[in-house]
C-alpha cells in the first residue's frame, strides 16, 4: 500500500492512521486514550498490592553444603519477588504515561521486559522451595521423586537466570535496531515471546508437578491427626492454600504464555487491529497486579472449618472424642509419656460445662486436681483445646529442664560459651517441649543446645521421617 509506514513503534496506513506498539510509546495512535488509563490503572493496582506488608524471607543458605543452597521459603520469596515485579511495573508504566526518553528504545524495550522476569522467577523460586521444603521434611517420600539438592540448584538456578540472560539479551538487540534495521527489530521481538512462551510453559508443569505431590504427602500425613485437633485444621488449612496457590500460578503463567505466543506470531496483525490490541493490553498490562493481589488474598485468608459447612470435619470418630452424653468421664492419656495419665470430669448443665482436670505424676503417686474455667459451650473442640494446653502447662512444670526454681517456663539460648537461660511467657510451645511432651523428631542441628550426640543419634536411629515438620508450615504461613 502506497504510504504504508512501518516502524518498530508504530504502524501508519496512508490515510494518515497510526497504530502503535504501547510497549514502547502511548502517542499518536489509535490505542493512545484507552492505554493511557490502563496504564494508570496499572500503576494504581501496583502501587496497592506493593505496600502489603509481608514477613521477613530466606531465598539462600550455604550452611549445608550436602543440602542445596537455594533454601526459598516457597511463600515468603514468592511474595517478595512478586513485590519486586509489582515496583518495577508501576516505574514502567510511569515511563510510558510520562513519556520520558521517547527517543530512547533501548531504555523502553528493556524497562518493559525487565519486570516480569522478576514475576515469573517468583513461581520459579516457589516451585524450588516447595521440593526443598519436602527434602528437608519428608526424606523417605521425597527421595521417591525429588532429584538430588544439587540437581535441584541447577535446575532451578537455569530456570531463574535464563531470562534475565536470554530475554534482556533480545529487548536489547531490538531496542538497537528499532531504527536502524526493522527486519532485525522485529525478528529479536518474535525470538523474545517465543522464549517467553517456552519458560512460562516449563515453569507452569514444575509447580502442577511439586504441587501436586505436596498435597497428596500432607492428605497422607492428615489422617494421622484427630479431625477436630488444631494440627488437623492447619494442615487442611494448608492443603487448601496450597490448592489456591497453586491453581492460580498455573492460571497466571499459561495465560501469560498463550497472549505471548500468539503476539510473538501475530504482532503485526495485531497492532494495526485497534480493538484486538487494546484487548490484548489490557490482560497484559493487569494480569500481574490481579495475580499478585488473588495470591495475597489466597495466603492471608483463614478458612473456618468449624463454620463453614463446605469445609467443615466431623468431631466424633478418629479424634477419640467422648460424645457419649451418659458417661460423665473421659479419658486422655499423653501418646508418649508413660508417666502422665489424665482425667476429665464433666458436669453438664443447660448450656455450660464446668470441667476438672486431674493430673497424676505416676513418678511421686501424687494426684491433683485442678479445675478448668466454666465455659458456656458445648463444643468439645474448645474443651479438648483447654484440655491440652492445661496437660502441656502442668507437664512443663513437673519437668526441671523446662522450668526454673520458681515454676516458670524457660527459653535457652546458645551463647558463646554458655547458655543463656530466660522466663518464656509465650503461649506457643518451643521445639524442645514439644520433644519432651510428644517426642517429635528433633532436627539435629536445632536440639544441639538441649541434647548430647549420643541422644540426638539415638533418637535419629528410632525415630521415623515425619512428614509433619514444621518446615511445612514454611510453605503455606
Amino acid at each position: 500500500m502506497e504510504g504504508y509506514q512501518r516502524t518498530l513503534l508504530r504502524h501508519c496506513n496512508d490515510q494518515n492512521v497510526c497504530h502503535c506498539d504501547w510497549r514502547l510509546t502511548l502517542t499518536d495512535c489509535e490505542e493512545s486514550m484507552a492505554m493511557y488509563y490502563i496504564n494508570i490503572v496499572n500503576i494504581a493496582l501496583c502501587g496497592l498490592v506493593v505496600v502489603v506488608v509481608i514477613k521477613g524471607h530466606s531465598i539462600w543458605d550455604h550452611r549445608h553444603g550436602t543440602r542445596g543452597c537455594l533454601r526459598p521459603k516457597p511463600v515468603d520469596a514468592l511474595l517478595s519477588m512478586l513485590m519486586i515485579f509489582n515496583a518495577l511495573r508501576l516505574l514502567s508504566s510511569v515511563i510510558l504515561v510520562v513519556d520520558i526518553s521517547p527517543t530512547n528504545i533501548i531504555a523502553r524495550s528493556f524497562m518493559y521486559e525487565f519486570p516480569w522476569q522478576f514475576g515469573v522467577g517468583a513461581f520459579t523460586l516457589y516451585m524450588i522451595g516447595i521440593g526443598q521444603t519436602l527434602a528437608d521434611s519428608h526424606k523417605v517420600i521425597a527421595t521417591g521423586w525429588l532429584p538430588s539438592p544439587l540437581s535441584v540448584d541447577i535446575i532451578g538456578l537455569s530456570l531463574f537466570i535464563s531470562p534475565f540472560i536470554i530475554h534482556n539479551i533480545c529487548s536489547l538487540i531490538a531496542g538497537s535496531f528499532a531504527y536502524s534495521n526493522l527486519w532485525m527489530a522485529e525478528l529479536f521481538t518474535h525470538l523474545l515471546y517465543g522464549f517467553w512462551f517456552l519458560d512460562n510453559t516449563l515453569i507452569s508443569f514444575a509447580v502442577i508437578f511439586a504441587g501436586v505431590r505436596l498435597i497428596n504427602i500432607l492428605k497422607e500425613h492428615l489422617i494421622k491427626f484427630p479431625a477436630s485437633g488444631p494440627r488437623y485444621v492447619a494442615i487442611k488449612t494448608g492443603i487448601i492454600k496450597i490448592q489456591m496457590l497453586v491453581a492460580i500460578t498455573v492460571i497466571c503463567l499459561m495465560s501469560f504464555a498463550t497472549l505471548l505466543l500468539l503476539y510473538g506470531i501475530l504482532r503485526n496483525q495485531i497492532m494495526i487491529n485497534t480493538a484486538g490490541s487494546i484487548f490484548l493490553g489490557v490482560v497484559w498490562s493487569l494480569l500481574g497486579p490481579i495475580t499478585t493481589l488473588s495470591i495475597e488474598l489466597a495466603i492471608i485468608i483463614n478458612l473456618s472449618f468449624d463454620k463453614n459447612p463446605a469445609f467443615g470435619t466431623s468431631s466424633s470418630g478418629s479424634g477419640g472424642q467422648h460424645t457419649n452424653k451418659d458417661d460423665k468421664t473421659a479419658p486422655y492419656t499423653s501418646h508418649n509419656d508413660p508417666h502422665y495419665t489424665t482425667s476429665f470430669d464433666q458436669q453438664q448443665a443447660v448450656g455450660t460445662t464446668t470441667s476438672s482436670y486431674r493430673y497424676s505424676n505416676d513418678n511421686n503417686n501424687t494426684t491433683n486436681l485442678y479445675p478448668m474455667h466454666t465455659m458456656k459451650t458445648n463444643n468439645i473442640t474448645d474443651q479438648q483445646m483447654q484440655y491440652q494446653e492445661l496437660f502441656e502447662k502442668h507437664a512443663i512444670s513437673s519437668n526441671n529442664n523446662l522450668n526454673n526454681a520458681s515454676g516458670e517456663r524457660i527459653k535457652t539460648y546458645n551463647m558463646p560459651g554458655h547458655q543463656k537461660k530466660v522466663p518464656n511467657p509465650s503461649p506457643i510451645l518451643e521445639n524442645n517441649e514439644m520433644f519432651a511432651l510428644y517426642g517429635h523428631s528433633p532436627d539435629e542441628e536445632l536440639y544441639r543446645g538441649y541434647h548430647n550426640d549420643d541422644d540426638i543419634k539415638k533418637k535419629s536411629n528410632t525415630v521415623k521421617d515425619d512428614s509433619g515438620s514444621s518446615k511445612f508450615e514454611l510453605i503455606v504461613s
